[in-house]
C-alpha cells in the first residue's frame, strides 16, 4: 500500500508540474506581441532557418552577391538627391558585395526536448565596394570628385 501511494504521490506532482508549466508558457504567450524580424537575406544563414540535418560533422558554404545603384529611404522610396544645408545634390549610388560563409556544422546524438543538441561555426569573410557621386542642381563649380 505504500508503495502505492509513493507512486501515486510521483504521478500527483508531474501533473502539477506539467499544468504550472502549461501555464506559465500560455500566461506569457497572452502577452507576447509578433513582429517583423526584417533581416532576411536569401542564400545565407539566417534566424529563420530551422533546417537540422542528421547527426554528425556537415561542412556548408554560403555564398552571396548583392548589387544595387538604388538608395531608398525608410519607406521604401527611392532617393534620387540629398539637401545639405541650402545646397541640393543629386545622388548616384553603386554598392557591390560578395560574401562567402564557411560554415561547420555537427550533431550530437544527446537530445534535449526531443531535438538534437549541435554546434555550428561560421567564419564569413567579404568584400563590399560603396561608390557615390554628388551633382549640385544650384551650383555647378560646387562639386566632388
Amino acid at each position: 500500500m505504500e508503495k502505492y501511494m509513493k507512486h501515486e504521490n510521483r504521478i500527483s506532482r508531474l501533473v502539477i508540474s506539467v499544468l504550472v508549466f502549461f501555464s506559465l508558457i500560455f500566461g506569457y504567450s497572452l502577452t507576447a506581441s509578433a513582429s517583423e524580424l526584417g533581416h532576411f537575406t536569401p542564400a545565407l544563414l539566417n534566424i529563420r532557418d530551422t533546417i537540422q540535418p542528421a547527426p554528425g560533422t556537415h561542412y556548408v558554404q554560403y555564398h552571396l552577391y548583392y548589387t544595387t545603384d538604388t538608395l531608398r529611404d525608410k519607406d521604401g522610396n527611392k532617393i534620387n538627391s540629398i539637401t545639405i544645408g541650402q545646397q541640393k545634390f543629386n545622388l548616384d549610388t553603386d554598392v557591390d558585395s560578395f560574401t562567402v560563409a564557411p560554415t561547420l556544422i555537427h550533431i550530437t546524438d544527446k537530445q534535449i526536448l526531443g531535438a538534437n543538441f549541435g554546434f555550428l561555426a561560421s567564419v564569413p569573410v567579404g568584400n563590399v565596394s560603396v561608390q557615390a557621386a554628388l551633382e549640385s542642381n544650384t551650383n555647378p563649380e560646387f562639386g566632388f570628385d
